[in-house]
């Protein structure tokens, strides 16, 4: 950022929102993937539980 860019971005109302870059589409894969393996990983898991105590 240099140092005449404002730092907090002006909205209606007088309102402000920091001003932050949106993140990476390599860091919005990585956790888009991760979450997946998770939800994935506690479906299984719930699964099996379930015809366990069957």
């Amino acid at each position: 950022m240099r140092r005449d860019e404002p730092r907090f971005l002006r909205l209606r109302d007088g309102l402000t929102a920091p001003h932050r870059p949106a993140y990476p589409l390599s860091t919005f894969a990585a956790i888009l993937a991760a979450g997946l393996l998770f939800a994935n990983l506690g479906l299984r898991t719930a699964l099996n539980l379930a015809a366990a105590l069957e």
